[in-house]
């Protein structure tokens, strides 16, 4: 009798337990990366980090959010935050990547220089200099088709990705002019 229990609840055990597809963990890429982007998706360099969504898709997905800070210096700063949504193809290190890309970006030109004559009521003419500093807040759209190495274990990452800047709109610019003769 009691074999037949033990049998009977080993049994049902058995049908309600869980195992793990070995399959599906070796094709899966380490999820996170946090890397270094040479004029990319944000123009200059950033900081970006990368998850993978779906590691258990034969097609992976990831997204992509990253950082660009240039510091102000003798004629810019810049920030800027690109965000992408990627499809990753391949099944070992080496893997196809394509995506689409997104990116608000605050540029400031610092100091800009012109000069011009003006002319008094009386008829006297003063070279004027101006100094302008512009402020523009630009959106602009990146596809993204590009190679990716990527262990699936993690550790060394390297990307090259083509990711042309395309529909940059500009849609607020601020000035500030300082004048002096």
């Amino acid at each position: 009798m009691f074999k037949y229990l033990f049998s009977f609840l080993l049994l049902i055990f058995t049908l309600s337990a869980k195992s793990q597809d070995t399959l599906v963990l070796d094709r899966s890429l380490a999820r996170n990366t946090v890397y270094l982007e040479v004029f990319g998706q944000g123009l200059f360099n950033s900081l970006s980090y990368d998850r993978i969504l779906f590691p258990e898709f034969k097609v992976k997905h990831s997204a992509t959010i990253g950082l660009t800070f240039i510091p102000p210096i003798s004629y810019m700063q810049v920030v800027a935050i690109p965000v992408s949504y990627n499809f990753i193809f391949g099944q070992r290190n080496h893997h196809l990547e394509l995506g689409l890309g997104f990116t608000p970006m605050i540029f400031k030109e610092i100091g800009l220089s012109s000069s011009f004559y003006s002319e008094d009521q009386s008829g006297n003419q003063t070279l004027v200099y101006e100094k302008v500093d512009n402020i523009n807040l630009l959106f602009y759209l990146t596809p993204k088709i590009g190679y990716r190495f990527q262990k699936p274990e993690g550790g060394f990452f390297f990307r090259g990705t083509l990711t042309p800047p395309l529909a940059g709109i500009n849609i607020w610019r601020y000035s500030s002019t300082s004048s002096y003769s």
